[in-house]
């Protein structure tokens, strides 16, 4: 049983993109947004919540502006606009092309800094020959780093205007388990490496070394990968319902 870049994309702590148009509907789950920062600011962070801002409108004829920004934060290899950008690429979403060979560079990009989620992606990339040849050692690798104690599982701090004040209210809970229990997001992604990790030496015939990791992605926290997940759903789109809203 192996989860899908499709079956996972829900992880990512994106900023909800809720007043875009209808046709782009958001992922099933949002985390919640951080704190504003008050901080100096970052010009590569500064175009992409501008570019952000402009796709949130759900206005189409503003895209290109938004990809224009949303370029100068990729050219500084800006973590958050890649991971959106890559996934904008798989999705053929706000006027991107379909190319799922720089969103994987892109996914790569992002993770040779050290961003968890990136890491995980490119993992599933890997699993399952998406942008790049099919590798299960390379899988296994980038999976393995999610894990790693240096995995960077930060979230960008939006400007302090992004969030309209009543979508923020509503936003701000941490993501829950059965709706009670929270649940962090960088526990969310630990547990689908393990999962993933788990699904790969299973399939390789090690039950010793699959248990450990689905023991470990049991109690880590859930993952959005369903029991019935097979591989063979290869990934024909980049989300549950087809065309995600990405964010990072």
């Amino acid at each position: 049983m192996r989860p899908t870049l499709a079956c996972l994309l829900a992880l990512a702590p994106f900023p909800s993109l809720a007043a875009s148009a209808p046709s782009q509907p958001a992922p099933a789950a949002v985390i919640a947004p951080p704190q504003p920062d008050t901080g100096a600011v970052n010009p590569a962070a500064d175009a992409y919540w501008q570019g952000l801002k402009l796709i949130r409108d759900g206005k189409s004829e503003r895209w290109p502006q938004a990809r224009a920004l949303l370029k100068q934060a990729t050219d500084a290899e800006y973590p958050a606009a890649l991971n959106f950008v890559a996934l904008c690429h798989l999705n053929k979403q706000h006027g991107y092309s379909k190319d799922k060979s720089r969103a994987a560079n892109f996914f790569r990009l992002s993770a040779e800094q050290g961003n968890a989620k990136a890491r995980l992606f490119l993992g599933l990339c890997y699993a399952q020959g998406t942008g790049v040849r099919k590798d299960r050692e390379q899988a296994i690798v980038w999976f393995s780093a999610v894990l790693a104690p240096e995995a960077d599982f930060s979230v960008p701090a939006a400007p302090a205007d992004f969030f309209p004040s009543a979508a923020t209210s509503s936003a701000a809970r941490p993501g829950t388990l059965s709706g009670e229990i929270p649940v962090e997001p960088a526990d969310q992604i630990r547990a689908s490496a393990h999962f993933a990790l788990g699904d790969l030496y299973s399939s390789a015939n090690k039950p010793a070394e699959a248990q450990e990791h689905y023991v470990k992605a049991a109690t880590q926290g859930p993952t959005t990968a369903p029991a019935s997940t097979r591989p063979q759903s290869r990934l024909r789109s980049a989300s549950p319902s087809g065309r995600a809203s990405p964010a990072t």
